[in-house]
């Protein structure tokens, strides 16, 4: 491997993380705005753990932690990559043949009532039990299995800090913002001319 392979799967990795993270930051923004209360315990948590520590500990930060992981449960920005199986498979029942293209749904597995209840509800505090954040495998934006997200950690670490620095430094307010998705384009349109 020489420079330039190197060189371009890093610029790769950055701009792919860079629109994720973007996403997932916006999707944290309207939840902030449409939410006082949830602003205002980040902060209150964000602004403990510098009196304590100096800096923005994590796990210091219990809400903030959930808030953010369910963000990112309630609002995957991609899918799985494509696989192709390299032989014939039953599953649930039904043949995949040799050499399909496979590709799995993050979305259904973090919406899954199986997985979640009530997993159409925003609950900015469902990952906590008794105050403390615990940590879910079942959201699994960065993917799942041996051929997840390379940049899981840093996005994670990211995402983060880039949270905390919004809520310290900003007052986000909106008014009521209607997070029903549009069925077609047709109402979307109708949304945007209102």
């Amino acid at each position: 491997m020489g420079y330039n392979p190197i060189n371009q799967t890093i610029q790769a990795m950055y701009l792919g993380a860079s629109d994720t993270l973007t996403n997932t930051l916006c999707w944290m923004v309207l939840h902030l705005a449409n939410d006082h209360n949830i602003q205002t315990r980040c902060f209150d948590e964000i602004e403990k753990s510098i009196e304590r520590h100096g800096t923005v500990q994590r796990d210091d930060c219990n809400f903030l932690e959930s808030f953010l992981l369910e963000n990112m449960r309630m609002f995957p920005v991609g899918d799985t990559l494509p696989h192709r199986n390299d032989k014939d498979i039953i599953l649930d029942g039904h043949l995949i043949k040799k050499g399909c293209m496979i590709q799995g749904s993050l979305s259904s597995i973090m919406h899954n009532p199986k997985n979640f209840e009530n997993p159409n509800l925003f609950k900015p505090d469902r990952f906590l039990v008794d105050g403390k954040f615990v940590h879910d495998v079942r959201v699994c934006p960065f993917s799942v299995g041996l051929r997840n997200c390379i940049g899981k950690q840093l996005a994670s670490e990211e995402y983060f800090y880039f949270a905390a620095q919004i809520i310290r430094n900003f007052i986000i307010k909106a008014d009521k913002i209607d997070f029903t998705p549009a069925r077609t384009y047709a109402i979307l349109k109708r949304k945007l001319a209102l």
